[in-house]
């Protein structure tokens, strides 16, 4: 048989929910009949968006436009994502997939309140998952001044709504026109404070318990970004 499965998804897709939500929920049918299925443990992954994000390559978004026009573009208004370091999700991923035995998660007890209230199963197979989040949730107003501080120049954040989300997208990152509105939708969700409360819901997260320090701050992934480019 299978001993673990690692399975990436997101801090916004709960066990059952939409899209990788489906998956998180097969591993753990999966893992209950360990004799039938024949895999012994999972484990889920759950990051924040990626401080990445910001940087060149990102689709020409954030800091193609800041560079250009001084301005970064979201439909978030005043709503607060814990961004986290690509290189702490890996950090964490590593630790979970050499551990003998799999590390204590993150269950969160909203999601758990959700689930029960519609009449889904409980969690009942052999797994854990993990929040893997930034150090604190910021506004991309936040983001906007910590880009015009590292890039030395102005930048601003406008707040679009998502359909002008969805057209920038288009325009800017060169997006399928059909996939853009549902990349632009999920900017609806930080707005009404989704991730901001799965922050505060997981206790920060699970970056500080599992490595033995704090988060990378986004600033400090702009930072190294600007002098790589300059060294």
């Amino acid at each position: 048989g299978l001993k673990r499965i690692v399975f990436l998804s997101s801090s916004l897709i709960p066990i059952n929910g939409p899209a990788h939500g489906q998956i998180h929920a097969l591993l753990d049918r999966l893992s209950s009949k360990p004799e039938e299925s024949g895999l012994g443990q999972y484990a889920v992954l759950r990051p924040s968006w990626f401080a990445q994000n910001f940087l060149e390559g990102s689709g020409g978004m954030h800091w193609g436009t800041a560079m250009r026009e001084g301005r970064v573009y979201s439909a978030t208004g005043q709503g607060r994502v814990p961004f986290v370091d690509v290189g702490d999700i890996a950090a964490v991923a590593a630790e979970v997939l050499v551990a003998e035995r799999l590390p204590e998660g993150d269950w969160l007890e909203s999601e758990e309140k959700e689930s029960a209230s519609v009449g889904e199963r409980e969690v009942k197979g052999n797994g854990q998952q993990y929040l893997i989040l930034g150090p604190q949730p910021v506004t991309y107003n936040e983001i906007a001044e910590m880009m015009a501080e590292v890039l030395e120049r102005p930048v601003e954040h406008v707040n679009l709504t998502v359909d002008q989300l969805a057209q920038k997208l288009v325009q800017v990152a060169g997006l399928d026109a059909n996939y853009a509105p549902v990349l632009a939708g999920l900017d609806g969700f930080i707005a009404g404070g989704a991730e901001e409360r799965t922050f505060a819901d997981a206790g920060g997260g699970c970056v500080r318990r599992m490595l033995g320090r704090e988060a990378k701050e986004v600033k400090d992934v702009l930072r190294d970004a600007l002098a790589g480019k300059q060294s």
